[in-house]
């Protein structure tokens, strides 16, 4: 395979799915601004070096354009972990058990969403992660408009009767 079709496999990936790298900067941990350095960095760093790519096939470029996004999600954590330690001499104290609160809350809220259905997770990411309006997250779902906002209203309901019942 030459590198025109290297090229012609990354750039129809890019166009395929333009969130794909933001997402799993966002799966990484990663906030709404890091996830989006994470997305051009990596798209950037992929290009590049796309001759780098050891088998020329779409699968293959997706797991070394995911590997490239992985890495440098870990150098952003290690970025933010000194950032944090500059900043927290300046920031203004927090006890414990607001840490915890706030901690057991997160941790809620996460085991609530892994409870729902990938497409549920889907539909909410797009919406509430991704900040994509409805006409987008209904191109993302394969769906039309209605059946989306019935999706997101029906995900909704499920993430609030997950979180009652673990709070009872």
């Amino acid at each position: 395979m030459s590198n025109v079709d290297l090229e012609n496999i990354f750039t129809g990936m890019m166009r395929a799915e333009p969130r794909r790298l933001f997402r799993r900067g966002l799966s990484l941990g990663l906030g709404h601004h890091d996830a989006e350095d994470l997305a051009q960095s990596a798209a950037l760093r992929g290009w590049t070096h796309l001759s780098q790519v050891r088998h020329p096939t779409e699968p293959a470029v997706c797991a070394w354009l995911d590997m490239i996004a992985r890495r440098l999600a870990v150098d952003l954590h290690k970025a933010n972990g000194r950032r944090s330690a500059v900043e927290d001499d300046h920031a203004p104290a927090v006890s414990e058990e607001d840490t915890a609160e706030r901690f057991i809350e997160l941790w809620a809220v996460r085991e609530a969403f892994t409870s729902l259905s990938a497409r549920d997770r889907q539909a909410l990411t797009l919406h509430a992660v991704e900040d994509l309006p409805i006409r987008e997250v209904a191109r993302g779902l394969g769906v039309t408009e209605v059946a989306a906002r019935q999706q997101l209203s029906r995900a909704r309901s499920r993430l609030r009767s997950h979180l009652s019942r673990m709070s009872s």
